[in-house]
């Protein structure tokens, strides 16, 4: 891998989100896609994603919070709908979880996809980076070793000062949590070195985040991102809006292809 993977989050989220997220795929914009089964329009928004997505990696956007599994989980979801992050982060730490509803889960996502898709997908990774946490760690572990597929590591590139990152608090608060996971995935890991967190502030210009990222990104990590349109159905269903569209504009243009070759020539040099 000579360069980051650029990994567009929450294909599947909302119809904005979709077009988006395929308008950058069939540009060859994106490396990556990360994709979210769970709700009921899944079916007529990933076959327009497979016909654009040529070459472009499809994953796992692997859901625990906030919206509505796929099957039952009694002791998690028992009302049918998952508990909010807050919530999930607690029961995760005290290890309250139910592992056995988590892995019937993660089968019934994951097979959703793969038959959209024809084929196993790409690699695994979580919404709101929920397969670093305990117990999911491990259900995410013994699935992508059984299915041999990666799973998506956020920790810290090596070596990089935090100084140098954006949300520089956040982005060591993730990579502490993802800590466990990269020491446990071995040759599982999707990639190396993790960026791309940011405020989801309107003011910041994305460029310049994105400029700041590829500044220290080395060879074998990977920069997420959430570019979309935003819709009622996307605020409806999540708290970042408008920043997408900023996301959408800088990568559909030509300044993120500038910013990409340049990054080539550095590592050639």
């Amino acid at each position: 891998m000579s360069s980051p993977l650029v990994c567009a989050d929450d294909y599947g989220l909302a119809p904005g989100v979709d077009r988006a997220i395929r308008e950058l795929a069939a540009d060859r914009r994106l490396d990556a896609i990360s994709v979210m089964t769970v709700f009921d329009d899944f079916d007529s928004e990933i076959a327009p994603l497979v016909a654009v997505a040529g070459p472009c990696r499809i994953g796992l956007h692997f859901t625990l919070t906030d919206f509505s599994p796929l099957g039952p989980m009694k002791k998690i979801s028992p009302n049918g709908r998952l508990p909010s992050m807050a919530l999930f982060l607690l029961r995760a730490y005290t290890r309250q979880l139910d592992g056995r509803e988590i892995a019937a889960e993660l089968e019934r996502q994951f097979q959703r996809l793969a038959t959209a898709l024809g084929r196993k997908p790409d690699f695994i990774d979580g919404h709101k980076h929920v397969q670093v946490l305990p117990i999911v760690r491990e259900v995410v572990l013994a699935h992508a070793r059984r299915h041999d597929v990666p799973v998506r590591m956020i920790e810290l590139p090596a070596g990089v000062a935090k100084n140098a990152l954006p949300q520089q608090g956040k982005a060591a608060m993730l990579g502490r949590m993802g800590r466990r996971l990269a020491e446990e995935a071995g040759d599982q890991a999707l990639n190396r070195g993790f960026l791309g967190v940011r405020s989801f502030s309107p003011r910041e210009s994305y460029r310049a985040l994105f400029r700041r990222w590829l500044a220290v990104a080395p060879t074998g990590s990977l920069i997420m991102c959430h570019p979309g349109f935003p819709d009622e159905t996307l605020a409806a269903r999540d708290c970042v809006t408008t920043t997408r569209a900023g996301e959408f504009a800088y990568l559909s243009s030509p300044g993120y292809l500038a910013d990409r070759a340049e990054y080539a020539r550095r590592q050639k040099n």
